[in-house]
């Protein structure tokens, strides 16, 4: 059970964040900080299946749980990409124990589960047979739970909601906070009364469905504190109900740290900026 399924287990918060950029010394950073899983991006990224694979193993080093995010586009057509499907096959078969893709309807939901009943998706574990070693067995054991986590983040999928959740087998949503805050007319702002009522709302259905919902925590403004304020949409959406919740990416953090300490620099060192 890697370290997310474990705070599941223990009805603690589960914390982690996105990585829309290369770098296996990063994951291994992150892991080593703390972070309980890792979602590695490849919606608008250059990010390829081999550096995936690599990332996901990296992750795995510190016992972090490895998410793949898919690149779909749900603002479009109803109908989705005929090849996720596949997608969510090959992610899971490199090791992936959630695969993440944002869709809007229910029977998109139902074709994105079917891969999980596939027997090649995970094509370097062969389970079961005669004549097995001690470690074989160790290994077989250790297979981790995989879930195809649908990605909630279009105005199409706000209205598909109930039926999604409906879907036989759906054990866990993500809810993607910045593009739903757009959707709801306040974006950016995961505080706001109404979009606290509108995600309690659907976190309210989906635990009675037994559905964890995961959600990304907003902050980052520009000259503001992002520790504070990310905390701030933590501790919101863990008392809505939201029981994993990605806090910001990498990039954006070095970004923030730079901004501050090129602010003090030239705060003090007026003179060498006239």
């Amino acid at each position: 059970m890697s370290r997310m399924f474990d705070r599941f287990a223990r009805e603690q918060l589960a914390t982690g964040t996105i990585m829309l950029n290369h770098g296996l010394e990063v994951v291994e950073v992150l892991g080593y900080s703390g972070l309980d899983f890792i979602c590695i991006d490849m919606m608008v990224t250059s990010l390829d299946w081999s550096e995936v694979a690599a990332m996901v193993l990296a992750a795995k080093r510190y016992d972090v749980t490895p998410w793949v995010r898919l690149s779909s586009y749900p603002w479009g057509a109803e109908e989705m990409d005929a090849g996720l499907p596949a997608q969510v096959l090959r992610a899971s078969g490199l090791g992936a124990e959630c695969v993440l893709a944002s869709v809007n309807t229910a029977r998109q939901v139902e074709r994105l589960l079917h891969p999980l009943a596939n027997p090649h998706r995970r094509f370097y574990i062969r389970q079961g047979g005669e004549g097995r070693t001690a470690a074989q067995r160790r290994i077989d054991e250790a297979e981790p739970e995989l879930r195809v986590v649908p990605i909630i983040e279009s105005t199409s999928a706000l209205e598909h909601v109930d039926e999604m959740l409906a879907v036989p087998g759906l054990k866990m949503i993500y809810l993607g906070m910045g593009d739903l805050t757009k959707a709801l007319g306040h974006p950016g702002d995961d505080l706001h009364p109404e979009v606290r009522k509108v995600t309690g709302q659907i976190i309210g259905k989906a635990r009675s469905r037994g559905v964890i919902v995961c959600a990304n925590a907003l902050g980052y403004r520009h000259g503001a504190d992002l520790s504070e304020l990310i905390a701030d949409s933590v501790e919101s959406l863990w008392e809505l109900g939201v029981r994993a919740v990605l806090v910001p990416r990498p990039t954006m953090v070095i970004q923030y740290f730079y901004e501050k300490t090129l602010e003090r620099v030239r705060h003090r060192l007026k003179s060498a900026y006239p």
